[in-house]
């Protein structure tokens, strides 16, 4: 089966833009402001080459990680969810999510075009030639070839099924995976556990694994992992995470 590539949109209007990323734009300047993770993009991808490589930005957003790649040589495509309806969350009894999806949904469904939005939007200014999937990561396997890095920069940590998607990141990445500023659990054992207060009001769960776990799954899949150090700016607060990168035997 042959990828669907998203039809180029036309530059949208700033105010439509919700950019998750900081980034400085070529004609509107600094735009952004939740995380600004390029004074640390070489520790943010684990000082992977992508000069001349193909590669995946899984979870792409507002797109800063394919466009920095790009910038640097590689041949980017872009790959996020579809729509709202694709986002997972803990299903608290009486959360809207959970009781009323379909109106959830549509509630969330403007947040995601704005998201969808920026990215097209820094497109444009950066006469970017990458392109874009929207869709579900299970299926990405059987619809593109491997490429030979594979990014997905802070997004395990919001799935449920990890394992299950780290596998869907080994079958895509003919060299390299790289799990960009995630949080890593100290300690022995193979485990997962959620790192946000369990309450309805923060079911957008963050989790962490364990290293051990980490290991465990690259093992499985045929790769070599190595875990190291990586900051990156949050409001204008320092933070520190882990980055791994994994490379096939």
């Amino acid at each position: 089966m042959e990828p669907t590539f998203e039809t180029p949109w036309a530059k949208p209007a700033r105010d439509d833009c919700f950019f998750y990323h900081v980034m400085d734009l070529p004609l509107s300047g600094r735009v952004g402001g939740e995380w600004d993770i390029a004074p640390h993009f070489d520790e943010y991808i684990g000082h992977v080459p992508v000069a001349g490589k193909t590669v995946l930005d899984i979870g792409t957003a507002s797109g800063f990680v394919g466009f920095e790649c790009e910038r640097r040589g590689a041949e980017v495509i872009g790959f996020d969810l579809a729509s709202a309806a694709q986002i997972g969350m803990v299903p608290f009894a009486g959360h809207h999510w959970h009781e009323d999806r379909a109106s959830w949904n549509l509630a969330m469904a403007a947040y995601v075009r704005s998201v969808k939005a920026a990215f097209w939007y820094a497109w444009h200014e950066y006469g970017s030639r990458a392109r874009v999937l929207y869709g579900e990561l299970a299926a990405l396997p059987a619809l593109l070839p491997r490429q030979q890095v594979v990014i997905a920069g802070a997004f395990i940590e919001h799935m449920s099924d990890p394992v299950t998607a780290l596998g869907h990141l080994c079958r895509l990445a003919e060299e390299t995976v790289v799990i960009g500023f995630t949080p890593v659990a100290p300690g022995e054992g193979r485990f997962m556990r959620p790192i946000t207060t369990w309450k309805p009001e923060t079911a957008f769960a963050w989790w962490e694994l364990s290293e051990e776990l980490y290991r465990a799954v690259f093992d499985a899949c045929g790769f070599d992992v190595e875990i190291m150090p990586a900051h990156a700016v949050h409001r204008g607060n320092p933070a520190m995470r882990s980055t791994l990168v994994a490379r096939r035997r």
